[in-house]
């Protein structure tokens, strides 16, 4: 048995050998399949708003690979510096989930066969609630937690100015078409225009003579001027 023994390591060896290739390849296969059950498509969104834009919302699209079968998904929330006036809401297109708070979930079906992407619609409410934080959602199957897509919301909100044009005072300034004319007084100072959305159209020092033939098609629009702190503000249509 002493001088057999060396054979049959040397098949043990083998077999063993081949096992593990066997439990590789296997291991690689498995590894394909697992998370190709559903993408998703722009995972990180950036949402730059002022208070009057309340909600401020956006969308992702998620997509199932599995057709034609549905498939059950999970999503869990966690937060970032959420400021506690923000109400954080999401809807999966068959659900709407309102006031999400830290670490919250829920089940919702990716359906299959859709003529159109399945959307995911988050959003804040704002309150008039100035800040600056993230919500994250991890997306995954109930029954392989494991495999998460994570997808990631940020907001800067700051405090809106449209309440300021409310006190509207074009004494400083003459409109001729696109043309503006300035009086001594506001030269030098920080005018931005915004759109009736609360848009920046422009942002710059004020001239004696400014022409905005650029953003004429914007059609109202909101002039406001800041010096330190002190601001003057007035309502035109461009043309």
């Amino acid at each position: 048995m002493k001088k057999l023994y060396p054979f049959f390591s040397k098949e043990i060896k083998l077999l063993l050998g081949m096992k593990k290739i066997f439990t590789a390849a296997f291991l690689s296969i498995t590894s394909l399949v697992i998370g190709q059950n559903f993408h998703v498509v722009n995972t990180t969104t950036t949402l730059t708003k002022t208070t009057d834009q309340s909600p401020a919302h956006w969308y992702i699209e998620v997509y199932n690979d599995v057709d034609p079968d549905s498939l059950l998904l999970r999503w869990k929330a966690s937060f970032s510096n959420i400021p506690t006036g923000w109400q954080i809401d999401l809807d999966d297109q068959d659900n709407y989930t309102s006031d999400i708070q830290d670490n919250d979930s829920a089940d919702f079906y990716l359906h299959a066969g859709l003529s159109f992407p399945q959307k995911l619609i988050i959003g804040a409410t704002l309150n008039n609630t100035v800040g600056i934080g993230s919500v994250f959602f991890d997306l995954y199957e109930p029954s392989n937690a494991s495999n998460v897509v994570q997808i990631e919301y940020h907001f800067i909100v700051t405090q809106s100015t449209l309440g300021i044009f409310e006190l509207s005072d074009d004494s400083w300034l003459t409109q001729k078409g696109s043309l503006f004319i300035f009086n001594d007084d506001a030269i030098g100072h920080q005018l931005t225009i915004y759109s009736t959305e609360g848009k920046t159209l422009f942002s710059g020092i004020i001239e004696k003579e400014m022409d905005f033939e650029a953003i004429k098609n914007a059609g109202i629009v909101y002039f406001l001027q800041e010096n330190k702190g002190e601001y003057k503000s007035a309502k035109f249509l461009l043309k």
